[in-house]
């Protein structure tokens, strides 16, 4: 919605982590839909990183999905599955120029890899 309010000049730029992509991403539909040019970036440490912190045990773990085929699914342009910095660096390079529709990004992070904030 935001993008449209904006009259489509700014690119959406998504960071969310993998269990809150989880549990939203039916919002890739609309994306895919009406090509909206966002880049999804999702942060993969493998569960509910905010949750670990407090306290950790198997509740917070998510069954491994691959973010990249999910969106290809919805019909994204492009979707990269990154592991490394300069992968990182390739992928948002590749998806800079795709300006057609969403694309997607999954990062895989340590398990234990969040902020301390």
């Amino acid at each position: 919605g935001a993008w449209y309010a904006k009259n489509k000049q700014s690119r959406p730029l998504v960071l969310i982590g993998d269990g809150s992509f989880l549990m939203s991403a039916i919002e890739c539909a609309p994306l895919a839909r009406y090509n909206i040019p966002a880049i999804v970036i999702v942060l993969d440490n493998e569960g509910y990183g905010t949750e670990r912190p407090m306290i950790d045990g198997e509740f917070n773990d998510i069954q491994p999905v691959d973010h990249a085929k999910l969106a290809e699914a919805y019909g994204f342009k492009k979707a990269h599955r990154v592991t490394t910095e300069l992968q990182l660096q390739a992928a948002l390079t590749d998806v800079s120029t795709i300006v057609d529709g969403p694309t997607l990004l999954s990062v895989k992070l340590g398990r234990f890899d969040f902020n301390d904030a």
